[in-house]
């Protein structure tokens, strides 16, 4: 294989320049485990809890540069703009972030813009060993990944979600407490139809995330079994035959145990097209399916019967397909009015639930983290420009196949370049191996560490996964990667991306680590091959370009931790004190400037805001006191709106503070007390009119307005909740599911709430019903 086609060859002369050479595969194994042991969803991400990931991405970007200055790659002079496409959208991205400030939660648009940089970083670290020679084990791990999280996904199904199934029904206000939901209200409902499903989802939050990565890599199981059973001997095929069938067995029937209909469409498609656009395989495949006839006949079989009875236990699987794409029209339908009031800029990373709710439907089902589509959410990401990227590399990805069909026909005669016999392909796939075992050993560590006799289910779920990822990565020997030409890799790397990418049409998590890994390792395989016209490439342009692309991700990471890691931290560290109560009672001045600890985040403001507003109510205080602490209350409310000032909530949380700090005045200030009672019924005001299609909102708002003696906008906002009761199909959005907060002062002395009003434990809370009922009789006598 002569250097044009490797790449090049160089091996560092010190420990030094080869320190970034086995630091950046180790990490990378760390990465991919990590990442798929804790994916981290949109909210996750949004909490901050995948700084470490996003750390570790970053710190990727920056080997990777290092690695390409000191050993550049040669390659076809067109791969030369995929730097360039990052650039664009790392930085395009951190622009619309920055437009959140004082319009939207800054701190969740940060981290998102920070995640898919960081997700860049990923990819250019895949992307650089791929190209140096090792495929194969980023293959292998990826298959093993799936192996591991279907296994876990099985033990879910028959062991733990039966047992919790169990605890709702004969204790279901144990399971509420744990979940932290209040019984009787509309999360509880929400929550238990969630406890009461049987889709498995593994270790994701949602079972479409965990679909979609099992779809992706069955295809690559199927089609590496193909490749194996092909060009393999015939003792290969009984030693090795069963294993790999045995794994498309288990990825294949706990795909079918989601219920994922996208995720299947997506897995037939992907397998249609492999078999039909690859010439080799559409030429064998019917050979071979005579060859094993008995073991098609009876997988064809065994698939029939599985889906047969898994519509014969659950028959609305099919009839709700139109039900389950007309919640997704809702969402798409209130995600295009948002675009149109923002097409360049959109409206910042994880900023659509926020704004979502101020064009969502009366008939739409729930409040999505994203409008579940990968080029729409690019669009509220990014705006025109970002969704641009986003196709440009679709786009590139779609000709590759043509590309290489059409201008590298020489490929064939190659042998792929993940061939473990060469020591710099053997060596970094021993240092990606290495990493990945370091991880496994750490998850069930501290799997083993936190172990609860009582409760063994965490520790065997860890246990079941490391055992998956090991056998899995096993099941392939290294020796098969050489069979494969470049075409072929690159060929299962288009399909891993076609079918991911046809899944996330119609399912959420654009860009979060768990569901991206998958699409990464794809584009990697097929864009990183080598070229016979590698020697395109021009040496200077290629030093100048390697040195901007190291700056590029060093100055991504010192802006990183400056910007993001080391507020974040400081929160944790803040947050977990007071958890604690470590620090003990905070004075005034100590509480405002705690505000500085995060400069962005909402959920600062509001805990400091709410701190306060406990001391100006405790009547142990002293007038100066009380005083001292309102107005540092007045300061950590302001900063929670100026923080968060698209979400509802915000504005219905500083509503019922506002009013328990009038009501606490009574009579000694009636001038503040009424203040702070027409704030309140302001702020109601706001949160009713970003989140018009919510039954509980327009009642809370309701009661505000009771307040204040409003009594036409309590009938306009009474009536907005029976519109809504009447055109909404979902009965957790019905007025009998909520509750809202109900004052003293609007409960007449001669008829006090009875205890079927109220919600359990909490006084203050009636259910939506009879709140509109007390409203109604207020209005009348009112007016």
């Amino acid at each position: 294989m002569n250097s044009a086609i490797k790449g090049s060859s160089t091996q560092p002369s010190t420990w030094i320049t080869a320190l970034p050479s086995r630091l950046s595969p180790l990490l990378l194994g760390v990465y991919l485990v990590l990442s798929q042991w804790n994916p981290c969803d949109s909210t996750s991400v949004a909490a901050g809890e995948s700084i470490l990931l996003i750390l570790l991405g970053l710190v990727l970007g920056v080997f990777a540069g290092i690695q390409s200055l000191l050993d550049p790659p040669r390659e076809a002079r067109w791969r030369s703009y995929i730097p360039f496409a990052i650039f664009t959208f790392c930085i395009w991205t951190l622009v619309c972030s920055y437009f959140t400030l004082g319009t939207g939660n800054a701190r969740s648009a940060f981290l998102g813009a920070w995640q898919s940089i960081a997700i860049c970083g990923v990819f250019t670290a895949i992307y650089r060993q791929i190209h140096v020679g090792s495929a194969g084990e980023v293959y292998r791990w990826m298959i093993g990944l799936s192996l591991g999280s279907a296994l876990g996904a099985l033990y879910q199904y028959f062991v733990t979600m039966p047992q919790l199934r169990v605890r709702m029904q004969q204790d279901p206000t144990s399971v509420y407490q744990q979940l932290q939901v209040q019984p009787g209200s509309a999360e509880a409902m929400q929550a238990f139809n969630r406890v009461m499903s049987t889709e498995p989802i593994g270790p994701y939050a949602l079972t479409n995330s965990l679909a979609g990565l099992l779809a992706t890599w069955l295809v690559a199981w199927i089609l590496v079994a193909y490749f194996f059973v092909a060009y393999s001997p015939k003792r290969a095929d009984v030693r090795y035959g069963l294993p790999i069938a045995l794994g498309i067995a288990i990825l294949g029937f706990v795909l079918l145990l989601t219920k994922s209909r996208t995720a299947w469409l997506a897995a037939v498609i992907g397998i249609t097209i492999a078999c039909t656009g690859d010439p080799v395989l559409r030429n064998h495949l019917g050979k071979l399916l005579v060859r094993y006839r008995k073991q098609s006949i009876l997988s064809g079989i065994a698939l029939l019967l599985c889906v047969a009875i898994l519509f014969w236990k659950d028959p609305l699987l099919l009839w709700e397909a139109g039900k389950s794409l007309s919640y997704r029209m809702d969402y798409w339908q209130g995600a295009w009015k948002l675009f149109c009031q923002s097409p360049w800029i959109g409206y910042g990373p994880l900023n659509f639930q926020s704004g979502y709710t101020t064009v969502k439907s009366f008939t739409a089902s729930e409040n999505p983290a994203d409008p579940h589509n990968l080029w729409i959410e690019s669009a509220m990401w990014g705006g025109i420009p970002l969704l641009s990227i986003v196709i440009a590399a679709a786009a590139t990805l779609t000709l590759q196949p043509i590309r290489t069909k059409l201008g590298d026909q020489r490929l064939d005669k190659e042998a792929y370049l993940t061939d473990a016999s060469e020591p710099l392909a053997s060596r970094i796939g021993s240092w990606i191996s290495l990493g990945a075992i370091l991880a496994l050993a750490g998850i069930l560590g501290f799997a083993i560490l936190v172990l609860d006799t009582s409760n063994l289910s965490n520790f065997v779920f860890a246990l079941l996964f490391c055992v998956g990822c090991l056998l899995g990565r096993g099941i392939v020997p290294p020796r098969f990667w050489q069979t494969l030409s470049p075409k072929r890799a690159m060929w299962i790397g288009f399909i891993l991306c076609l079918v991911l990418g046809l899944h996330l049409c119609f399912s959420g998590g654009w860009m979060q680590p768990g569901v991206m890994n998958s699409l990464l390792v794809g584009m990697a395989g097929a864009l990183a091959h080598p070229s016979p016209r590698a020697a395109e490439s021009a040496p200077q342009r290629v030093r100048i370009q390697n040195s901007l692309g190291f700056f590029f991700w060093m100055v991504m990471l010192f802006g990183f931790m400056q910007m993001t890691f080391w507020p974040e931290t400081r929160l944790a560290e803040w947050q977990f004190n007071r958890s604690l109560e470590m620090a003990g009672k905070p004075s005034v001045e100590q509480s405002v400037s705690a505000l500085q600890l995060h400069a962005l985040a909402p959920e600062l403001a509001r805990d400091i805001a709410e701190s306060c507003l406990m001391e100006s109510l405790d009547i142990a205080s002293t007038p100066s006191a009380k005083r001292k602490w309102e107005e540092a209350y007045t300061i950590a409310r302001t900063e929670y709106l100026k923080r968060d000032p698209r979400n509802w909530g915000t504005y219905l949380q500083i509503a019922e503070w506002d009013y328990r700090m009038a009501h606490s005045m009574g009579g000694t200030d009636s001038e503040r007390a009424q203040s702070y009672r027409i704030s309140a019924s302001e702020r109601a005001s706001q949160a009713a009119e970003r989140n018009p299609s919510s039954v509980q909102v327009q009642i809370q708002a309701a009661v505000y307005a009771a307040l204040g003696n409003d009594w036409p906008r309590v009938e306009e906002y009474l009536e907005k909740a029976s519109r809504i009761d009447r055109l909404t199909p979902h009965l957790d959005r019905k007025i009998s599911a909520v509750s809202v907060f109900f004052p003293n002062e609007l409960i007449e002395p001669d008829h006090p709430l009875s205890a079927s009003e109220r919600l359990p434990n909490q006084d203050r809370y009636v259910y939506g019903e009879p709140a509109i009922q007390r409203l109604r009789k207020l209005s009348q006598q009112g007016k």
